[in-house]
């Protein structure tokens, strides 16, 4: 089991992309659309990871975990001002 941070583009929908991410085992459960602003890649206990990325245009964004059932608990909002 891992985690991650991922967030997601405006208007994109969370469970589809949640359901899509659950099939995308071999690419660390981040599917294929190019949906995302950033992410990390899927960590153990223990372990960190940094990114580096450009804020979007002001509002509000979606974040979640990507692990298979992860996001229903593990998802919150990147607010932009």
């Amino acid at each position: 089991m891992g985690h991650n941070f991922v967030l997601l583009k405006k208007g994109v929908d969370v469970n589809n992309y949640a359901l899509k991410a659950a099939g995308a085992r071999n690419s660390e459960y981040i599917p294929d659309g190019d949906n995302e602003l950033a992410y990390t890649k899927m960590l153990g206990g223990g372990e960190s990871d940094t990114i580096t990325f450009d804020a979007p245009e002001p509002g509000t964004y979606i974040f979640i975990c990507s692990f298979p059932g992860h996001y229903q608990l593990m998802m919150g909002e990147f607010i932009v001002g």
